[in-house]
């Protein structure tokens, strides 16, 4: 019996369940309908278990989030109700922990990676047709994308979440239309008489720095301009609101 009682307990203390390790994410925070969410570099949504949003001083900077990282499987409701769901994958991080990211980000000490004979680029660069840009604030038309290629460098072979530099080519490379300079020009025109900040929504999500983000003009299906923002996206009445639907609204 005390053999065995000993052999009990050896299996009990092999079989201890492996505590998983924490996630670590860097992006921008925004504030979405299911919570608050970091928006990383390459677009993927990580939602904050527990926060509905972020806090004036969190919104909308760059932050690094920890935690621990749950995948959610959503599958599409059928039926003749339409309904407002999440699809696909939801990436979900608890417990989490995050703060302002000041001075130099992750990527400004990662690994660089030789793409080329004449391209060597660091993880987490994403370029444009050879042209490396911001992903955060770049909208393409899903339908203009010709190829999307990521490439690892040596510390991939170790650490299964290390970076990647992303080379995405398009079919036919228009130059992309700035969103500041299209603020610009519907205050010269339809809201030539406002003299306070115009606020522009993208797919639901507020642009709050729109210097430095552009748009694909093909992607673009619909703009609206609202007036009165007491009820939109941004609840400001005297600030109107430029509205734009793209392609990759779901």
């Amino acid at each position: 019996m005390k053999y065995l009682l000993l052999l009990c307990v050896a299996v009990i203390g092999g079989c201890r369940p492996v505590k998983p390790a924490r996630t670590a994410v860097e992006g921008f925070a925004h504030d979405a309908k299911a919570g608050a969410t970091v928006i990383t570099a390459d677009n993927t949504v990580y939602y904050i278990d527990g926060l509905a949003k972020w806090d004036s001083e969190t919104k909308g900077e760059r932050i690094r989030v920890t935690g621990f990282l749950e995948e959610i499987k959503n599958d599409p409701i059928n039926g003749d109700e339409q309904t407002q769901q999440i699809t696909g994958t939801q990436y979900i991080i608890k417990n989490a922990d995050w703060w302002i990211i000041h001075g130099k980000s992750i990527t400004d000490t990662a690994q660089e990676i030789k793409i080329s004979e004449g391209l060597t680029a660091k993880e987490g660069e994403f370029y444009l047709d050879s042209i490396k840009v911001d992903m955060s604030k770049i909208y393409l038309d899903p339908d203009n994308i010709k190829n999307i290629r990521a490439f690892t460098g040596e510390k991939a072979k170790i650490y299964s979440h290390s970076g990647s530099v992303t080379l995405i080519t398009r079919k036919n490379p228009v130059p992309l239309v700035l969103i500041q300079e299209m603020v610009d020009n519907y205050k010269r025109d339809t809201l030539k008489d406002v003299d306070v900040k115009v606020n522009v929504v993208i797919d639901g999500n507020l642009i709050s720095e729109p210097l430095g983000a552009a748009i694909e003009a093909s992607t673009i299906l619909e703009i609206s301009i609202l007036r009165d923002s007491k009820e939109g996206p941004v609840r400001d009445p005297r600030a109107p609101t430029i509205i734009i639907r793209t392609k990759n609204q779901k």
